[in-house]
């Protein structure tokens, strides 16, 4: 706990003054010294007193014992201020001290803040020339704080995180540092000896000191904590290199598993760097218009037409070439451009399918992070009227993914878009955990059964128990059903016979930019020519 108040005088700040004062006394006593020499040289003093033996009547001694004793009080009241002054700077020095001290630790924990932890654990450093093994830079993020502090209040939650700071403390010993970055975020560094053994067995202890049960005004609460850790020395020598490995390896074990530990290894690194890279890149293109729309067609298997088209974001780097859309669709959701690419390509697919013969149907499959806009709706009629695609003819496609993250959003985005006649499809149905839920609160037109239970039907006898009842289930709803992966005429007579509606997959072609069969159609008083360039 820090106090305020005047703080008393440290042995210290004593002895600076005590230095100051002797040095001031040296340079009066220099002064009165050279002032004694210049007197003696030229007899001041004889000739002083026999001016006054010769004088006496005139009583010149009272005269001269004024200026000696004004002397003197000068002398008094010079030493008064010295002590004042060396008062005064002891006091500043306190402050500063005392400011330092605050800008460098946690207010709640009383543990260093960053600055503070990078200031500690270059003194510890110096100290470990000479000591055995090797030190490690920890990053820790607790895990299930934010509920926490959520469910029982700020008060519980700080009282959480002086607890968990405690342990910390505790676990970094004599030799080691804790820190609290700022929230759920902290640091430490402790010494372990080498091996790749001993470092494991190090973060495990730690995993397991910070999991315990903490009792807190009554209420029992488990927190723990992700760690990430990199070596001193073999990750790096400088403070802001080490902390960023060790947030890369804390990353990585969030990734994976909450409440894991992950050490630092180059690839790590190598990944993020290509990553962001790939990032700058995707801007660009998204700004170039490189990403395009391709079309997966949608054939009804009743009478084996194509009714409509699914668009696929594809992006042709122009020096890596095709880039996967699994690879840089959830760096786009990542990044914040994902509505505005989506956005771009449906603008494009709508003016481009919105002539082709016959018709054919538009599928978009929207990312769980656009349904986050509560405009959403708006965006997407916008696009239509600017288009003048029919609304009737798009099928907006979400997975499951959606629903889970807010449902109150999705029924709300949805309800506006059946309102305009939009189709709304659930896609990848049958891979998640409460689709029937779903199907009984969001007005579904069509559900889509995943790829994987048609390509392992004629294999796997559970896959084939549950596309049958994929079926019964959609019969009952009066929901049409969407084959995927559909790849030989013999999985689509199996699905035919089922019952399906329609089918998608490669025995119908692969995406591409403009499916062959596909002709424009024109009106009569539509110029040909600039409607194909659209």
């Amino acid at each position: 706990m820090i106090r305020s108040g005047r703080p008393g005088r440290r042995k210290s700040d004593q002895k600076v003054f005590s230095r100051a004062a002797i040095i001031e006394l040296m340079v009066i006593c220099g002064v009165a010294f050279t002032l004694y020499a210049v007197c003696a040289s030229f007899n001041v003093f004889d000739r002083l007193i026999t001016f006054l033996a010769t004088h006496q009547n005139l009583h010149l001694d009272i005269y001269f014992m004024l200026p000696i004793l004004l002397a003197l009080g000068g002398l008094a009241f010079a030493w008064r201020r010295i002590r004042e002054l060396a008062e005064l700077i002891h006091e500043r020095r306190h402050a500063e001290t005392h400011a330092r001290r605050l800008a460098m630790t946690d207010a709640l924990t009383g543990l260093p803040n960053r600055r503070g932890f990078e200031l500690r654990l270059g003194e510890l450093e110096a100290g470990d020339r000479e000591a055995h093994g090797q030190r490690l830079l920890i990053a820790v993020d607790l895990d299930r704080f934010k509920p926490l502090n959520d469910l029982y209040g700020h008060a519980v939650g700080d009282s959480a995180l002086v607890e968990m700071s405690r342990r910390l403390k505790d676990l970094a010993g004599p030799h080691g540092v804790a820190a609290r970055l700022g929230g759920d975020e902290f640091a430490l560094s402790i010494r372990v000896p080498e091996g790749e053994d001993e470092m494991e067995n190090a973060l495990a202890h730690i995993r397991e000191a910070l999991n315990r049960a903490m009792v807190i005004d009554g209420f029992v609460c488990r927190v723990g904590a992700t760690l990430g850790a990199a070596v001193t020395g073999e990750d790096g020598d400088d403070f802001d290199t080490l902390m960023r490995r060790a947030d890369l390896a804390l990353y990585d074990a969030k990734r994976r598993q909450r409440g894991s530990a992950a050490r630092f290894h180059q690839q790590m690194e190598d990944v993020t760097l290509a990553k962001a890279e790939l990032e700058m890149d995707l801007r660009t293109a998204i700004e170039r218009g490189d990403i395009e729309p391709h079309y997966l067609a949608l054939s009804d298997l009743g009478d084996g037409s194509i009714v409509g088209y699914e668009m696929l974001a594809r992006w042709r780097h122009r020096t890596r070439g095709d880039i996967p859309p699994a690879e840089f669709i959830p760096i786009a959701e990542d990044a914040g451009v994902i509505t505005p690419m989506m956005e771009n390509l449906l603008r494009r697919a709508c003016a481009e399918v919105r002539d082709w013969e016959g018709a054919p149907n538009l599928a978009v499959n929207l990312s769980p992070v656009q349904f986050r806009d509560p405009w959403l709706a708006g965006r997407i009629l916008q696009i239509l009227t600017e288009t003048g695609f029919p609304p009737h003819r798009l099928e907006v496609e979400l997975t499951e993914a959606v629903l889970t993250s807010d449902l109150s959003m999705a029924r709300e985005v949805v309800t506006s878009l059946k309102a305009e006649g939009v189709r709304i499809v659930l896609d990848d149905f049958g891979t998640g955990y409460s689709s029937l839920k779903y199907l009984r609160e969001l007005p579904f037109d069509r559900l889509k059964i995943d790829r994987s239970f048609v390509q392992s039907y004629r294999d796997d006898p559970d896959s084939r128990s549950m596309v049958a009842a994929i079926f019964v289930l959609a019969r009952g709803l009066a929901i049409g059903v969407t084959a995927e992966g559909i790849e030989d005429a013999e999985c689509e007579a199996i699905l035919k016979n089922l019952g399906c509606d329609f089918g998608q997959g490669y025995l119908y072609g692969r995406p591409r930019r403009q499916p062959a069969e596909v002709q424009l159609r024109f009106d009569m008083d539509t110029d040909p020519p600039a409607r194909a360039m659209q």
